[in-house]
């Protein structure tokens, strides 16, 4: 793949899932406003999101260079290795993901001085619900650095979607769902 091609696909990628995340935060802001449930979204969505940038960053900096070597000694040996780091990825979102559900859970019935119970409760609440949906886009993320050694820029870009408009059309079609529509639609995409 030639090196402007692949530059202009990624490009390409990162502007649409960077405007549908920005039409995700104006369909929120738009349908609930400035509210408890509103700030507890964003703010049980930063720790997702703050632990699958860091993990995902470090992965694709370990995989593609790996990767790249091996593609170039062998297509055999290839496969096998990059079916072995999908496998880690998968693994890792998997016990990440469930560490993330009991701390949320253990949370949820934790007595935390100075926050109040009805937030506490709340906060766990919304984590529980956006967890599928950010365990989902978590594998996309690590597999995208096995994807970019194949030359396929755009395809995690599109993959990675789905997240931002399924939230905008859980929260426009179901609206009466609560803030819970988001985490439903983020599923769902």
């Amino acid at each position: 793949m030639r090196l402007r091609q692949a530059f202009l696909s990624l490009v390409s990628g990162n502007v649409l899932v960077t405007a549908a995340n920005l039409l995700r935060d104006i369909s929120l802001a738009a349908t609930f406003g400035a509210a408890l449930e509103s700030d507890v979204l964003f703010l049980a969505i930063s720790i997702p999101v703050f632990i699958l940038t860091v993990g995902s960053n470090g992965f694709r900096s370990v995989v593609v260079p790996a990767l790249s070597r091996i593609r170039a000694r062998s297509a055999t040996q290839f496969r096998e290795i990059a079916t072995r780091f999908v496998r880690i990825a998968s693994s890792t979102t998997g016990v990440v993901t469930a560490v993330l559900l009991a701390i949320a859970a253990g949370g949820y019935f934790a007595e935390l001085p100075g926050i109040p119970a009805e937030s506490r409760q709340l906060f766990a609440l919304f984590f529980l619900a956006i967890m599928p949906m950010y365990a989902g886009s978590a594998l996309i993320e690590l597999l995208q650095g096995p994807l970019q050694v194949t030359g396929r820029f755009l395809l995690p870009s599109l993959l990675r979607l789905g997240l931002p408009l399924g939230i905008i059309i859980g929260v426009l079609a179901f609206p009466d769902l609560s803030i819970f529509a988001a985490a439903l639609g983020g599923a769902a995409g």
